[in-house]
């Protein structure tokens, strides 16, 4: 398995990334999917001066308060299958949805709903973010053990 290491510094290259992409959109809201999306949902909301939206269940109540201008962003760290993405945000053209990473094996029709990725990981890829703990990291290797016959 190949493991990549990301830093904070790598962190504000894409956070910064992610804004320039959407520098012309009226960002209202911002969604962090759990866990790995917090991080960069909260840092974006400083840049937008946009509110957080905590609880993604909420998120189609959000729709009402927007004006015709203004979206929702949604965030996560890596995008591994794209169930997630399909599972729990609505389909809706008030939102773009940004990864830092995309994993290479996901479907195009899930891939289309992707607005901005920075990088792809590999098929064998396991990428650690900067606020993972070391303990938290090795446990979730080790739960996911089963990626390395990918």
């Amino acid at each position: 398995m190949i493991i990549t290491e990301r830093t904070w510094g790598d962190f504000e290259i894409v956070v910064n990334q992610i804004y320039e992409e959407l520098i012309n959109y009226n960002v209202k809201y911002i969604f962090g999917i759990p866990r790995g999306g917090i991080p960069l949902a909260c840092r974006l909301s400083y840049l937008f001066n946009s509110e957080l939206i905590l609880n993604g269940k909420e998120i189609i109540s959000y729709f009402d308060k927007l004006k015709d201008d203004e979206i929702i962003l949604c965030v996560d760290d890596i995008v591994h299958s794209g169930e997630t993405l399909l599972n729990n945000i609505p389909n809706n053209n008030k939102i773009i949805f940004c990864s830092w990473y995309i994993n290479e094996i996901i479907p195009e029709e899930i891939k289309s709903k992707i607005f901005y990725y920075s990088e792809k990981s590999k098929r064998n890829e396991w990428v650690k973010f900067p606020w993972e703990s070391l303990e938290n990291y090795e446990l979730k290797l080790k739960q996911h053990s089963h990626l390395e016959n990918f």
